[in-house]
């Protein structure tokens, strides 16, 4: 196999750098005579394995092809592998007698040696292929637990983030129900102060008006003993407690017009209030026309607003059959409405120069029993500091929507 070593180191030279194998790179750079046996088996092991390099020595072969009985014939076989090549290569090795023999028999160690090295060299792949498998399973698990890891500490931040959550929840819960409990109070301290407020003007109004008519009824002698009773009465009368608080038609001022008794339970901003208002008998009534109306149908209509008060206040005037109705309009909403219209179940006044609140606590001083319904409380104190029944405009909005 002489012949096909010298053709493949031949062939290692012609070959660039980076095609000779990794297996014969030391055998490509002896540069000395005989390849040592050890370099020589290599370069069998890769020939017989390598297709391109053998096809590669096989174009380096010198001289002819080998005739039968020639000593060439088993190394130019092996390089071309035609069809029987193994039968030729043993009747090359074992056909040439003696010498034939002992040539055979050198093959046969030369292809022992190299069916030797061919098996290192699979011991050392396989031993090389079990480091890279053991290699990619490490790299393998360090990838998982490094993809693993985010994933507990996300889970884990999820689990936290629920649990405050939670907390939050149930910590807004207590505070809302906290805040329903003191707003349930808050009303009920608020709806008891506008009761006891009422009840307070309510009381104010009625003992000023004892006072103004026992002053109007008589005059108070200068003997000592005389004004000493007198003052004691109005004292009495200013002091008076408890709703219901009844003068007797002197009182009154008006003949026909019996007193009025609001009752202290009933809001003056409910529908009870113009209910009781109904059932009341003789009494003035005046409406503050556009507060009303701004509430039936915004401050952007005053016209409609008027019709609304009218139609509301007729509704009033048909069910309170002994009232007289008043509604008192400002004269500077709508310019070129003034004066005075009666007519119908509702009288109509429009006040000219002056507002319409002074137009009520003027017609309040001289109205038998009069009743103001209004949402500004400043014409409500005037009207209650001079006698009159105050009720919300409110109250009688929500009157006629039940009516």
């Amino acid at each position: 196999m002489g012949d096909a070593v010298d053709a493949g180191r031949r062939a290692l030279r012609d070959l660039d750098p980076d095609q000779v194998p990794a297996s014969l790179r030391r055998v490509a750079g002896y540069s000395g005579g005989t390849l040592p046996p050890p370099f020589a088996r290599s370069l069998i092991v890769e020939l017989d394995t390598n297709e391109y390099l053998r096809s590669k020595a096989l174009e380096a072969w010198e001289g002819e092809i080998p005739s039968p009985g020639s000593r060439l014939l088993a190394s130019y076989r092996f390089l071309e592998r035609g069809e029987g090549w193994l039968l030729d290569l043993a009747e090359a090795s074992f056909g040439l007698g003696d010498r034939g023999a002992v040539a055979g028999e050198r093959t046969l160690q030369i292809e022992r040696d190299a069916f030797e090295a061919e098996a290192a060299s699979l011991r050392g792949r396989l031993k090389a292929l079990r480091k890279e498998h053991e290699r990619l399973e490490g790299e393998l698990r360090e990838v998982s637990h490094a993809y693993q890891e985010p994933v507990r500490e996300v889970r884990e931040a999820e689990r936290r983030l629920a649990e405050r959550l939670e907390e939050a929840k149930s910590d807004h819960l207590a505070e809302v129900e906290g805040l329903d409990a003191r707003l349930t109070r808050a009303q009920d301290e608020i709806r008891t102060v506008r009761e006891a407020a009422h009840l307070d003007r309510m009381h104010r109004a009625e003992a000023e008006a004892a006072y103004r008519a026992a002053v109007a009824s008589e005059t108070p002698s200068m003997d000592g003993d005389a004004l000493a009773e007198h003052l004691d009465v109005i004292a009495a009368l200013a002091t008076a407690s408890g709703p219901g608080i009844e003068f007797g038609e002197e009182a009154a001022g008006t003949p026909g017009f019996g007193p009025l008794r609001f009752p202290g339970m009933i809001l003056p901003d409910s529908a009870e209030g113009v209910e009781w208002l109904v059932n009341a008998g003789a009494a003035t009534v005046l409406i503050d026309g556009y507060n009303l109306g701004f509430l039936l149908a915004g401050r952007l209509d005053p016209p409609r607003a008027r019709l609304l008060v009218l139609e509301v206040a007729g509704r009033l005037a048909s069910a309170a059959e002994h009232a007289e109705v008043v509604a008192v309009f400002d004269s500077e909403i709508e310019g070129e409405l003034e004066g005075h219209q009666s007519g119908g179940s509702v009288d109509i006044v429009y006040s000219s120069g002056r507002s319409a609140d002074d137009e009520i606590v003027d017609r309040v001083g001289s109205a038998p029993n009069p009743v103001v319904i209004t949402n500004d409380r400043e014409v409500r104190h005037r009207s209650e500091a001079i006698g009159a029944v105050t009720l919300w405009s409110d109250a009688l909005v929500e009157w006629s929507r039940r009516r």
